[in-house]
Formats: structure tokens, C-alpha cells, sequence
């Protein structure tokens, strides 16, 4: 604290992969993956989001994780979201896509040359610790950011440290960890 610091786990950044780049033209229709991407998340059973891709009939969720040979693909869908049905194992980090149809053509997002959508589920420890100190830190902002933060929770600890920023606008600490964060959750 003493040096404005935020603490966040290493696979955060793991998490953001660059682009690679394949042969051939990616394709002139796109959509976006809006969350989960890039983060880690408590929930076993988060609700998958993207865009809609104009005049798609349909759209299908690919779930995987290379390190295990998991993979879950759901039904076709018409909305533009989806939870999976059964519950996704903790500490395990997993990439997703989704298959659009539109004119009896796949279109993908993300797209080949595009970076992967990832995202990590926490321990049951990390919930655990989170749980405890939504208990113990009760309406202690600088408390639940910090253990938020530590726990790869970083829009939870932004909500955290503006609130705090909010309580203490004159606070240089306050104002340090938030765009200490807002830097983490950038690069």
C-alpha cells in the first residue's frame, strides 16, 4: 500500500493473447465476442455474449481447454448468448468461439487472425478467500479491492477503488491503485 501497488495473478495477462496471423483473407463480415474475454471469473456457469451478426440464422458455442481435452459445443442458438449446462471445473483456463450461420456460410468469431477469447475460472480457494472477505471487509473498499485484485477480479477491484476514490477525492492512495489497476487491466 505504502507504494500504491495493485496486486494481480501472473495469468491475468496470460489470458490476453496477441494475434496471430494466418494465410489467406479473413473474412469481410465480423462480430465480437463481448464476455467472457480476457478475465478471470468466479462462476462455474458464466453467461457466454457476443454481437449479433446481421441476417445470421444461427449461432453455436465452441468451449475448450487444450490442456485437459475438454471441449462443450452448445445446441444451435438464435439468441445471442448462452450458459453452459453443466458446471465448468475451477482453475482451469479455456478458450471460446462462436459459429455464426448467415447465407449457408460460418462465419467465426474470433476470427483466424485474430487473438483467442480466453478466460480462467478461480480456485475454490480464490472464491473462498473472496467470500471471506465480502464478510469480514464488509463496505471496506480498500480492503475488498485489494483482495478483488489479488484474486484476478479486476472489474470487481475497479468498482472497489472508485468507490473508494468516490469516499476519499482528495486521497492520493485512492486515486494511485485505481489507475494502477486500470493499467493492469489494460496491458
Amino acid at each position: 500500500l505504502r507504494f500504491g501497488q495493485v496486486e494481480s495473478p501472473a495469468e491475468v495477462k496470460q489470458l490476453r493473447s496477441s494475434a496471430m496471423r494466418l494465410m489467406g483473407q479473413p473474412s469481410e463480415e465480423t462480430f465480437r465476442l463481448l464476455r467472457p474475454t480476457g478475465k478471470m471469473i468466479a462462476s462455474t456457469r458464466p453467461v457466454f455474449q457476443w454481437q449479433a451478426l446481421s441476417g445470421a440464422i444461427e449461432y453455436v458455442v465452441t468451449l475448450a481447454n487444450p490442456q485437459t481435452n475438454f471441449v462443450l459445443s452448445s445446441e444451435p442458438l438464435k439468441a445471442t448468448q448462452w450458459n453452459p449446462p453443466q458446471a465448468l471445473p475451477r482453475g482451469q483456463t479455456y478458450t471460446w468461439q462462436v459459429t455464426a450461420t448467415k447465407d449457408g456460410k460460418e462465419i467465426k468469431a474470433p476470427p483466424p487472425d485474430a487473438p483467442e477469447a480466453r478466460f480462467r475460472v478461480l480456485t475454490q480457494t480464490q472464491v473462498d478467500e473472496v467470500r471471506r472477505a465480502k464478510k469480514t471487509y464488509a463496505g471496506n473498499h480498500l480492503m475488498l479491492g485489494l483482495v478483488y485484485a489479488r484474486n484476478g477480479l479486476l472489474s470487481e477491484a475497479e468498482t472497489h477503488f472508485k468507490a473508494l476514490l468516490a469516499a476519499n477525492p482528495t486521497s492520493a492512495l485512492a486515486r494511485q491503485l485505481l489507475q494502477r489497476l486500470r493499467g493492469a487491466t489494460r496491458g
